[in-house]
């Protein structure tokens, strides 16, 4: 695992490195994503605020088709639904 560092991480850093940690999927990535929680900074600007929160969207939208595949995987999705979980206008 890499040294802590007590150097600030920016929010958007900390959401880039969670979604790479995700499309990993191993154990050394996402104890890197837990030591950076340790130092996470809110945004500063609000440019910075703005793109974490294009980011934060993204990494739920992640973990959302990230629980689908593994309910699938685990046979507990009847069928395949894209797009269709949350209604018609979703």
């Amino acid at each position: 695992m890499p040294p802590v560092s007590i150097t600030p991480l920016p929010v958007v850093n900390l959401l880039e490195r969670t979604m790479r940690a995700l499309s990993c999927a191993d154990a050394a990535s996402a104890s890197e994503v837990l030591a950076d929680c340790a130092r996470v900074e809110m945004p500063a600007s609000s440019e910075e605020f703005s793109r974490a929160l294009t980011q934060k969207m993204a990494l739920e939208k992640m973990l959302e088709e990230t629980g689908r595949n593994l309910r699938a995987l685990r046979g507990e999705e009847d069928d395949f639904r894209y797009g269709r979980r949350r209604g018609r206008n979703a």
